[in-house]
C-alpha cells in the first residue's frame, strides 16, 4: 500500500543506476507498440480476424480481441480499426490502450487530472516494474521505485506521482520516490499545524481487524485498537465505515514514519469512571445482544459500555444449552446486573433472572408429602434428574430404595416414569428432592411387625468397625452390635459374612443386639417357660422365680 514508507525501502534500490540508458531501453521497447496503424477488416473466420493495414500481407489478429464479455462480436467486416505491432505481432486492443493513454496525457499536460495517482503493480521487468491505472499500464524504474527486492509486489497499490509523458511514443513514467519526497515535505509543513493534545477531525480512509487509518488535513494517521473505545478491544468496523469522520486527540507525532497516532477513546468521558451510579446489583436493564459464544453472550448496554451473560444465566431450561436457543443477535432484551466491576471494567448479568422462577410457579401448584407422577430425564453419580410437570427435580441415590446397595442407575433408565413423593421444595437454592422409597413399607417397619425386644436373631457380618460390627439380617435390616456386647471377643474376631446369633436389646429407628446378653436371655427364657409349666400343673400361688432356678440347678 502507499502507507509502506521509506524505513522499510532496501538500501539496494538506492543505487546510483544510469536512469537515462534504464529509461531509454525502456522508450525503446515500447516504441515498437506506439505506432497506430489504421486499416480495414477485409474477413473474419472461427479464429482470427484480418485486417488491411496497404501491406503486402494482412495482418491476422486472434478473435479474442474482438469478442465483449458475452463473447459477441464488436467487430465487423469493412468496419475501419486502428491496430499497433508489438514485436511484430498485430493488435487491436493494445492500440485502443494507447489511444486512452494519449488522452490521459492531453489531461496530465493540460492539467485536468492530478499528478498524484495509485497504481496497481502488474509485474516486474528487469529494469523495474509495470504498473497498472485505469486499464493503462505505465513504468516504474526500479531506482524511483523504494521497494524492496526480495519481496513480490505484485498486485499491491501504491500511491505515485507522473513525472513524464512521452507524447510521440505513449510512455508515461511514474514515481514513487517523488511521491514520498512530496509527502515527506508535505508533512513537515501540516504536522507544524498540529499539537500533541489537540483534538481534531479526521477522516476514515481504510479499516482493519485492529486498527483505522486516517486523513488528518492531508496527514497520514492511525488510531490503534486499544484506543478506540473504552469497551476495550474491539473490532473498529463494528462501529465505524470508510468515509466518517471523527473527534480524535492527537497522543503523538511518528516523524519517521510522516504519521499521526490517535485516540479516539480519549476525546470521550470514561463511563467506567461513574459506572456506579449508573449501574447497581439488581437493576433490571435493556441491552442489545452483540456477540455470541459458546460460554455465553455479550450485550451492549451504551456506546462505550459492554456486559457478560454466562450460558447458566440465560434460562432456567437446563435442557438446551447452546445461546442461540434463547437469544439472537442484535435483539434487545432485558436484563438482571448480578456483579458490578469497576476495576476490571466488567459487568455481569443475567437473563433468566429477569423471568419467573420455575421453582416459585411449582410452590404454588405443589406441596410437600404430594405424591406425583415423574419422568427419568437423566441419571447421575448422585442419583437422577426426575422432571414433574415443567420443572427438573432431584432424586438422590439415597431415596430411591431401602436397599443401600441400589442407586438410581440399577432401578430405572432415561424415558421411564415412576411415582414419587415430594419431600423437599426448596426456593432459596432452586431445588426440589423427591423420595421414591418413601412410597414402599420399609424393611424397618416389616422388622418391627415381626420381632420384639429380648428376642432371638441371626445374621451375617455386613461390616465390622473399632467399635462393633453390623449385621446383615434376612429381611434386609442393619443390626449393630458393640464391643461391649460382644464380649469377651471383639470386632477384631469376625470376618465378613461370619453368621452371627444374637438378641435384640433395642428396636428403633436403629436395631441394637447383644451377644453377650444372648445366653443369659435364653436362661431367661427357659425359667419363664419353667415358671409357667409349674403353675399349670400345681395350682399355687407360693412357686417364686427363685424356687424356678433351684429347680433348673437340680435338673442339672
Amino acid at each position: 500500500m502507499d502507507n509502506e514508507n521509506i524505513d522499510n525501502m532496501d538500501n539496494e534500490n538506492m543505487e546510483d543506476n544510469d536512469f537515462a540508458k534504464m529509461l531509454d531501453a525502456h522508450e525503446k521497447q515500447a516504441e515498437q507498440g506506439s505506432a497506430i496503424i489504421k486499416g480495414v477488416i477485409v474477413k473474419i473466420d472461427d479464429a482470427f480476424v484480418y485486417v488491411d493495414v496497404g501491406r503486402k500481407n494482412e495482418a491476422r489478429i486472434k478473435i479474442e480481441e474482438f469478442k465483449d464479455e458475452n463473447d459477441n462480436l464488436t467487430q465487423k467486416v469493412d468496419d475501419d480499426i486502428d491496430i499497433v505491432y508489438s514485436n511484430n505481432i498485430p493488435s487491436f486492443t493494445k492500440a485502443a490502450g494507447i489511444k486512452k493513454i494519449k488522452v490521459f496525457i492531453e489531461k496530465v499536460t493540460n492539467n485536468e487530472v492530478d499528478n498524484i495517482i495509485e497504481v496497481i503493480v502488474e509485474k516486474k521487468i528487469k529494469s523495474g516494474f509495470i504498473v497498472k491505472y485505469e486499464d493503462m499500464s505505465f513504468f516504474m524504474p526500479m531506482s524511483l521505485a523504494y521497494l524492496k527486492k526480495d519481496k513480490d509486489h505484485i498486485g499491491a497499490k501504491f500511491k505515485v506521482k507522473i513525472i513524464k509523458c512521452d507524447t510521440e511514443r505513449f510512455n508515461i513514467i511514474v514515481s514513487r520516490k517523488d511521491y514520498l519526497d512530496i509527502r515527506k515535505e508535505n508533512f513537515k509543513k501540516l504536522v507544524e499545524t498540529v499539537e500533541i493534545g489537540d483534538v481534531v477531525d479526521a477522516t476514515i480512509t481504510n479499516l482493519s481487524n485492529y486498527t483505522v487509518g486516517l486523513d488528518v488535513n492531508g496527514i497520514n494517521s492511525i488510531i490503534k485498537f486499544n484506543e478506540i473505545s473504552h469497551k476495550g478491544n474491539i473490532n473498529p468496523s463494528k462501529i465505524y465505515k470508510v468515509g466518517d469522520v471523527i473527534k480524535a486527540k492527537v497522543l503523538e507525532k511518528e516523524t519517521s514514519r510522516e504519521t499521526l497516532i490517535l485516540s479516539s477513546k480519549q476525546t470521550k468521558e470514561n463511563p467506567w469512571d461513574k459506572i456506579e451510579d449508573l449501574y447497581k446489583v439488581g437493576d433490571i436493564v435493556k441491552a442489545k445482544v452483540i456477540s455470541m459464544k459458546d460460554y455465553g453472550i455479550f450485550v451492549a448496554l451504551t456506546d462505550e459500555i459492554d456486559g457478560f451473560v454466562h450460558i447458566s444465566e440465560l434460562s432456567w431450561n437446563k435442557e438446551k444449552n447452546s445461546p442461540k436457543d434463547f437469544v439472537e443477535v442484535d435483539a434487545t432484551y432485558d436484563f438482571k446486573i448480578m456483579e458490578v466491576k469497576k476495576e476490571e471494567s466488567n459487568i455481569k448479568l443475567s437473563l433468566k433472572e429477569t423471568q419467573e422462577k420455575p421453582i416459585d410457579k411449582f410452590q404454588k401448584l405443589y406441596q410437600v408429602n404430594d405424591i406425583v407422577d415423574a419422568k427419568v430425564v437423566a441419571i447421575k453419580n448422585f442419583g437422577a434428574f426426575l422432571k414433574v410437570d415443567f420443572l427438573d427435580c432431584i432424586l438422590p441415590n439415597s431415596k430411591s430404595s431401602w436397599d443401600r446397595s441400589k442407586k438410581c442407575s440399577d432401578l430405572m433408565e432415561v424415558g421411564d416414569e415412576v411415582k414419587v413423593k415430594i419431600f423437599e421444595i426448596d426456593t432459596s437454592k432452586n431445588k426440589v428432592i423427591l423420595d421414591k422409597k418413601a412410597l414402599q413399607e420399609s424393611p424397618l417397619s416389616e422388622f418391627k411387625k415381626k420381632y420384639k425386644q429380648y428376642d432371638f436373631i441371626k445374621g451375617t457380618v455386613k461390616n465390622t468397625a473399632d467399635f462393633g460390627i453390623f449385621l446383615n439380617t434376612p429381611e434386609g435390616v442393619d443390626v449393630f452390635i458393640s464391643n461391649n456386647e460382644l464380649y469377651p471377643k471383639t470386632s477384631n474376631d469376625y470376618q465378613k459374612d461370619e453368621e452371627v446369633e444374637a438378641v435384640l436389646t433395642r428396636i428403633g429407628e436403629k436395631v441394637s443386639a447383644s451377644v453377650k446378653q444372648l445366653e443369659q436371655q435364653k436362661e431367661r427364657n427357659e425359667i419363664n417357660e419353667s415358671m409357667k409349666h409349674f403353675n399349670s400343673d400345681n395350682d399355687t400361688d407360693n412357686f417364686t422365680f427363685m424356687d424356678a432356678v433351684k429347680k433348673k440347678s437340680n435338673r442339672k
